[in-house]
């Protein structure tokens, strides 16, 4: 029987957490009728809720392996999620799968088929296991991906793509979390979540570190769940920044949610040769806004 410890942290969306973890459940029993059996433990990392999101999870999934950890408030995402990924490997079960997953992210029934699937695939193609991420698509259009895996189209200036569905697994680039399946030897080699982030960033991070290992990271042929995109447009946030004064504006960038400080990180690990056009960047964004949205050719 198969043991996936999955990775989940969540602060203040009891609603969410409730429904991706109904969604978690009935996608396995949907795999255990059909394949091989598995057993889920589930590490929750609850980042100061407020809104009885813990008792509500003990309460609704009495007869599941739920550990919830409490966090401060303060570790975010990318912190929720190294909390309870260092928590279940300090366990003393052996995993063979961590499956990392968004607490707004609903599995579909065929979730765990679409990934043991791609995860045979990368075996047979590249003679061992990688990561692979779920196709993510919208609540309302399917035809939507909104997370999964990216290609870049210029490393020199950063910019990429998303897949979407096909006949075959695809190699990525780099890969969003939002449902991601990684073997335990994958870990054993490359660690969990880089440290240096706060909130976002470390799933990429994370697919391009495993990438540079020569470890495979395939995106599912199949959608195998949902997810708005749920970041602001370019412009809308263009006109919001600009508004601003440059009182607002620092404390709007000190805000782990906003990425500024994460993306410098990212781009100092992944592309260093970038990184002081970054920094100068990050200077005009702050203190420039105009000029800086106008260079990016957003307005």
């Amino acid at each position: 029987m198969l043991k996936i410890a999955v990775i989940i942290t969540c602060h203040n969306r009891k609603h969410y957490t409730l429904d991706c973890l109904a969604h978690l459940f009935k996608a396995r029993e949907e795999y255990n009728v059909a394949d091989q059996k598995m057993k889920l433990f589930i590490f929750l990392t609850d980042d100061g809720c407020t809104d009885g999101t813990s008792t509500a999870v003990n309460r609704t999934f009495l007869n599941e392996s739920i550990e919830i950890l409490n966090g401060n408030g303060n570790l975010y995402w990318a912190g929720g999620m190294r909390m309870a990924w260092s928590y279940a490997l300090n366990t003393s079960m052996c995993f063979d799968y961590f499956l990392l997953l968004n607490d707004d992210t609903m599995m579909e029934h065929n979730a765990f088929e679409e990934l043991f699937r791609t995860q045979e695939y990368c075996i047979r193609e590249y003679g061992k296991s990688g990561i692979i991420t779920g196709l993510i698509a919208a609540n309302d259009d399917r035809n939507v991906i909104t997370y999964g895996g990216k290609l870049f189209d210029s490393r020199f200036k950063g910019t990429d793509f998303g897949v979407g569905e096909s006949s075959v697994p695809q190699l990525c680039d780099m890969a969003n979390s939002n449902i991601m399946l990684v073997p335990a030897e994958v870990v054993s080699k490359i660690g969990i979540f880089y440290s240096g982030y706060v909130h976002a960033a470390a799933d990429y991070d994370y697919s391009i570190r495993a990438r540079r290992k020569r470890i495979p990271v395939l995106a599912t042929c199949k959608i195998c769940g949902r997810c708005d995109y749920d970041h602001p447009d370019e412009i809308s946030k263009a006109n919001t920044v600009i508004s601003m004064t440059l009182s607002e504006r620092k404390n709007y960038f000190k805000n782990p949610v906003h990425l500024r400080v994460d993306y410098l990180t990212y781009i100092r690990r992944t592309a260093v040769l970038r990184y002081p056009g970054a920094v100068i960047l990050n200077y005009l964004n702050i203190y420039f806004p105009k000029c800086y949205y106008i260079l990016k050719g957003i307005i």
